[in-house]
């Protein structure tokens, strides 16, 4: 915990509320384990004195075995919603999903779309099933999905969608999350997966040529678009007694490599030397947070 609040995205904070990380307390867990594998007085403690639940633990990689996936995504998924039925002062729950989780469809809605095996079902599959079973069956579970990572967490919008009259909950659906784009910290990123990655090569000019389809939008969000929705929609769910509905927000920019001229993004400048090599356009299209109302 303590390498983690020594980042610097955490200075502006700091400066501001000196002493508000204070309040942060790391607790030992699992997301695979029964009750996440938290100790019982942990668990006694969580339940007087939690009124938020932000779940967003998963495995994303796209290879993973169906039994890992769903282990993980979707019954971990289960254990922290038990946990938060039994908190006392709870009023919102807010799974973090994403874009992908309906990428099959050529139109999607910020509601929850049917799944082909229901989630209670599918948790019993694979706690009871050998993994070489689940490994024979896997392509017919997935159907129109391309992989394991959007199929469980499909199920598991539809698990968390069942569960909406026990607790206030609702769904955030980012897309593929990239660097900070104004707070704190413009332009701040700890890591090299997805977007990073590929931003990295194109700035440092190891990544030269891209091959793309100039009809498609790449669907990326930067962090803070993604934290303040995040926040927003637990507002918003705390405020209303409504539940018969699943609230389910998409948060997400385009971000389209197109074209032969160049427009840039603010605080992404240095790109500019890189992709005008590239003779390509970056275009982003901004989608206005369906909750902030």
């Amino acid at each position: 915990l303590n390498n983690l609040l020594v980042e610097p995205i955490f200075d502006p904070l700091k400066e501001l509320l000196p002493h508000a990380l204070a309040k942060v307390v790391a607790i030992e867990g699992d997301i695979t384990l029964p009750l996440l594998g938290i100790s019982p007085d942990n668990l006694n403690l969580l339940r007087k004195t939690v009124s938020v639940v932000i779940h967003s633990a998963a495995t994303v990689k796209f290879d993973e075995p169906l039994n890992v996936a769903m282990n993980i995504n979707l019954g971990g998924t289960n254990e922290v919603l038990e946990l938060a039925e039994s908190m006392e002062l709870i009023k919102a729950v807010v799974y973090v999903s994403t874009a992908f989780s309906n990428c099959e469809r050529s139109f999607i809605e910020e509601k929850i779309y049917p799944v082909r095996i229901d989630p209670v079902t599918a948790i019993a599959m694979y706690q009871n099933c050998d993994d070489d079973f689940l490994e024979t069956i896997t392509p017919v579970l997935l159907g129109d999905k391309p992989n394991t990572y959007v199929l469980t967490k499909h199920l598991a919008e539809e698990l968390v969608n069942q569960r909406k009259m026990a607790v206030p909950v609702c769904v955030v659906r980012p897309s593929i999350v990239t660097a900070v784009y104004k707070h704190p910290i413009p332009g701040y990123v700890d890591n090299f997966n997805a977007m990073s990655g590929l931003l990295a090569g194109v700035m440092t000019g190891v990544v030269r040529t891209l091959l793309f389809n100039d009809q498609y939008f790449l669907d990326v969000v930067p962090l803070d678009y993604v934290v303040n929705l995040i926040i927003a929609a637990a507002s918003k769910l705390s405020q209303t007694s409504e539940r018969s509905e699943l609230p389910a927000y998409v948060g997400d920019f385009f971000l389209g490599i197109v074209g032969r001229k160049r427009m840039f993004i603010p605080n992404f400048r240095k790109l500019g030397k890189n992709i005008d090599a590239l003779r390509t356009r970056v275009v982003v299209k901004e989608r206005r947070c369906p909750c902030a109302n």
